[in-house]
């Protein structure tokens, strides 16, 4: 009778270790957080980090995508304007007329976008990478960025902008923050 007790205790034992484990760990990661958020909200370096991150792996991607679409919208309108052209008598507004007068060049772009988009890699927004050199995105990785930013419902084109202009800002306070600590230290 003791010895199941005394597995019992043991037992119990064992389980209050593994919890106070547990908890130290839990406690741990809680800690880390804690600091994380505290360094985040204190320094400038892990969001600029952030940002720029993003900005090389999405940004070129959804300026890419901006400029198609535009191109697209230029390429229908030329189908309409063409027709509204040949019925004669109707006249047409200047923006109409600019994308009447580049429709040939218009085409052309808007085709060698779509066989862009359709070939090989991308780049990152400083011109970084290709798909083919070593170390860098593979197709699967290529491909899971236009994905993102295909589907993103983030605010599209306009989240991409925001998102630059904040990293700009960030760097440009950080400039000035350095000139003016070297000031300060010379003073």
């Amino acid at each position: 009778m003791t010895t199941i007790m005394d597995n019992e205790i043991s037992e119990t034992f064992e389980e209050m270790k593994k919890l106070q484990a547990k908890i130290e760990r839990i406690q741990k990661e809680k800690d880390k957080r804690v600091h994380e958020r505290e360094f985040k909200q204190q320094e400038i370096e892990p969001n600029l980090k952030f940002m720029s991150d993003w900005l090389d792996k999405y940004g070129e991607t959804y300026d890419e995508k901006q400029r198609m679409d535009k191109l697209k919208e230029k390429s229908q309108k030329i189908e309409h304007i063409s027709h509204k052209y040949r019925r004669g008598g109707l006249e047409l507004t200047p923006e109409e007329q600019e994308i009447y007068d580049n429709r040939f060049s218009i085409q052309e772009q808007y085709e060698e976008s779509i066989h862009r988009s359709n070939s090989k890699g991308r780049r990152s927004r400083n011109n970084k990478y290709s798909s083919f050199e070593p170390g860098y995105p593979s197709r699967n990785e290529i491909k899971e960025i236009e994905t993102y930013v295909e589907n993103a419902n983030m605010g599209g084109y306009f989240m991409k902008q925001f998102i630059e202009s904040t990293h700009n800002l960030f760097l440009i306070q950080e400039q000035r923050i350095a000139e003016l600590e070297t000031q300060l230290s010379k003073s």
